[in-house]
């Protein structure tokens, strides 16, 4: 599992660097990069088939649980969420501007009629944050990187505001 292996390669930098530094990170940004067809009008429950067309689309929703506080969530009651149709290029940008510390799970959903679907979940710790932007390829993210509805260029980029950076 993705996260998993991410978590074992934190674990041994920390055996060949024991001395870090914590720190609160300013999470400017996230940009999602390549829309997945999660739904479409041709689909229909009891079909086995996905397929990806013009119409496909997803509505994407996220929230950020950071040291284990929602910190973020992009979902405001009684709002819609705008859909973003199927494309390699499409992109949803969300301005996060919260600090995130220690273990983070960034949850992204899909809005559908009166509910929310869990498309995936990117797990990392800010202790091995090296630069101002993070990037998450699909073949680096759980439960999407055989997935055919996401194209191969999809790809999420968390974008930190360096200036804001917080040492304890």
């Amino acid at each position: 599992i993705k996260n998993q292996i991410r978590c074992i390669n934190y674990f041994s930098n920390i055996q060949q660097s024991p001395m870090f530094t914590f720190k609160k990170y300013y999470l400017q940004s996230i940009l999602i990069n390549g829309a997945p067809a999660i739904d479409n009008n041709e689909n229909s429950l009891f079909s086995p088939y996905i397929t990806i067309n013009k119409n496909s689309f997803y509505a994407p929703v996220i929230r950020i649980i950071s040291n284990g506080k929602l910190v973020y969530c992009s979902y405001k009651k009684d709002q819609p969420v705008d859909k973003v149709f199927y494309s390699a290029d499409n992109a949803a940008k969300f301005d996060v501007n919260s600090l995130i510390f220690s273990d983070t799970c960034i949850e992204v959903l899909h809005k559908t009629e009166g509910r929310f679907k869990l498309l995936f979940v990117i797990q990392f710790n800010t202790l091995f944050i090296n630069d101002n932007a993070i990037r998450f390829s699909k073949d680096m993210i759980d439960g999407i990187y055989k997935d055919i509805r996401y194209p191969n260029e999809f790809f999420i980029d968390l974008m930190f505001d360096a200036d804001k950076e917080v040492t304890l």
